[in-house]
């Protein structure tokens, strides 16, 4: 971008800004799913996914990008006196724990929670299928802990197009919203193939959940280059973009992150 076309972009994004710390700041949740989205984790083979488990916090890479763009929408919101929350859902294993919390150690990423999948109890149950069936498993965990967050807080999503995230977050987001009812879920949840056992869960929780227009936006990494059309029955609330300075150029405009933190993005892409 030039810098002449920088200076109207600046001047409008911090209009927007002004006018956000006019209003009332709600808690910002900013959720993050971890393999794909925060790390460069491969299991397209049996043989990538067996190797998981047994990395090193060392060995594990994170996304360009998604480092000094966690920090710096922390960052942003706190300077603004904003409450802020960051938290992080894997459909890998809870044995890799330590790992993956020593890696953001190393990163220097603050983070309130990690939900892991426990993939041991489907193999011991036979429940195969949910080994790598995981809208079910998200969904749940996602209105599991939206029962615990404050009513007035809202949420920003990020995640990628390698599993389901899109259809999880949109539905997630309908659901807070109230534009979609519980028999209709299980419809949904069913055409999917969802285990029975978490689509009766999932209908319980939608229908305790509050009614609130809390999910802001949904970030999706294109790791696997889907083209972005194949989103757009999904709404403009879904932003699918190639990597983290497109995110963070949206994130800056939104009056999210500030323009030091979006050129650090760019500076661990060149």
């Amino acid at each position: 971008m030039s810098r002449i076309g920088l200076v109207p972009f600046q001047i409008a994004s911090l209009r927007r800004l002004k006018q956000r710390r006019r209003a009332p700041l709600h808690p910002i949740i900013f959720r993050w799913d971890l393999d794909k989205t925060y790390l460069k984790t491969e299991f397209d083979s049996l043989r990538e996914l067996m190797r998981v488990p047994f990395e090193s916090a060392q060995d594990k890479v994170a996304v360009p990008g998604a480092v000094p763009l966690i920090k710096g929408l922390r960052e942003t919101a706190t300077q603004a006196g904003r409450d802020v929350r960051v938290y992080f859902m894997s459909a890998s294993p809870p044995q890799i724990a330590k790992a993956i919390k020593q890696k953001l150690v190393l990163d220097g990423v603050e983070h309130d929670g990690i939900v892991f999948k426990d993939q041991l109890q489907h193999l011991v149950r036979g429940r195969f299928r949910n080994l790598r069936e995981q809208v079910g498993f998200k969904l749940t965990e996602l209105l599991k802990s939206r029962s615990r967050m404050p009513s007035d807080s809202r949420e920003i999503l990020f995640g990628d197009d390698w599993e389901s995230d899109a259809i999880i977050y949109s539905l997630y987001a309908d659901i807070l919203g109230g534009r979609i009812a519980s028999d209709e879920l299980g419809d949904v949840l069913r055409t999917i193939g969802v285990d029975p056992q978490l689509i009766a869960e999932a209908q319980e929780r939608a229908a305790a959940a509050e009614r609130v227009e809390a999910v802001e936006k949904i970030y999706i990494n294109l790791e696997r280059r889907t083209p972005p059309t194949r989103f757009r029955g999904l709404g403009p609330r879904l932003v699918p973009t190639f990597n983290y300075f497109q995110t963070a150029a949206c994130l800056f405009e939104a009056a999210y992150l500030a323009l030091p933190a979006v050129a650090r993005v760019a500076q661990t892409l060149v």
